[in-house]
């Protein structure tokens, strides 16, 4: 049919304009934040300029136009109207097309994994450095989605992951990471759903704790792990395969004990 034909060839060169318009975009960013991340050294102690042609204002709520934004060893120290005139050294980052804004957070993140429906197989045939170079692209996406900073809570390569990064051996947002802390049957249990000869019994090595000596055990191995964070998981998901519904688990006593060990 001619007409639908024409219609679709409009609609096939709409997406074409999309993809083209979302390519750039993505290249702007990654120019940004690549070209940040390898830099020398010398090059971040001189400073660096970005020619912004909008600028995003989180405290005034308004878009401004042609900013300068003045970085020295990796920290803004100012933000200026206009286009700054760079001093000698300087490097400038040329974004007078592009609209800054500030990076964003997200406080809840797996880096290692990424849902689909083999992620409960994975769980069987995959190493940990599967996980590893998983974890480098999931870490690498989410900085060009915008994102500089994140809490990791559960990752099975989280502190690698954090140090590489800080290291500049891959590229990624700043992380924090969290080590885990549940209940045998709890949300963070990692054998919940297995058949019983695989069940095992997970104790605090693993995060899994059942009273308060059990709580001052993995809060330690956390700090031993190097952790920046601790989670305590207090309830049971109705991803646990289980009839009961989510409830608190820990009495009051052991979630005692964990807090305090978090101030010793």
């Amino acid at each position: 049919m001619p007409g639908f034909t024409k219609n679709k060839n409009k609609n096939r060169n709409r997406n074409k304009n999309k993809n083209k318009n979302y390519k750039q975009c993505r290249l702007a960013i990654a120019m940004l934040v690549v070209g940040m991340a390898t830099l020398s050294a010398q090059a971040r102690a001189q400073g660096t300029v970005l020619h912004c042609g909008q600028l995003v204002d989180v405290e005034s709520l308004q878009l401004l136009n042609e900013r300068s934004i003045v970085i020295e060893n990796d920290r803004i120290v100012s933000v200026t109207a206009g286009y700054t005139a760079p001093e000698s050294g300087t490097t400038v980052i040329d974004l007078r097309n592009q609209t800054c804004m500030p990076g964003l957070m997200d406080l809840h993140v797996h880096l290692a994994t990424e849902n689909s429906p083999s992620t409960t197989l994975e769980r069987f045939t995959l190493n940990p450095a599967d996980y590893a170079f998983r974890s480098s692209v999931h870490a690498e996406s989410t900085l060009m989605a915008g994102f500089t900073t994140v809490r990791d809570l559960g990752n099975i390569v989280g502190v690698s992951l954090r140090n590489a990064i800080n290291q500049g051996l891959v590229t990624g947002p700043r992380i924090h990471v969290a080590g885990n802390i549940s209940t045998t049957g709890g949300h963070g249990d990692p054998t919940n759903g297995f058949r019983a000869n695989l069940k095992g019994s997970p104790g605090p090595d693993l995060g899994i704790i059942n009273g308060p000596e059990d709580g001052a055990q993995a809060v330690r191995q956390r700090y031993k792990e190097g952790a920046d964070r601790k989670r305590s998981i207090n309830y049971r998901s109705l991803d646990c395969q289980s009839i009961n519904p989510p409830r608190q688990q820990l009495l009051n006593i052991s979630l005692a004990t964990c807090f305090g060990q978090l101030s010793k």
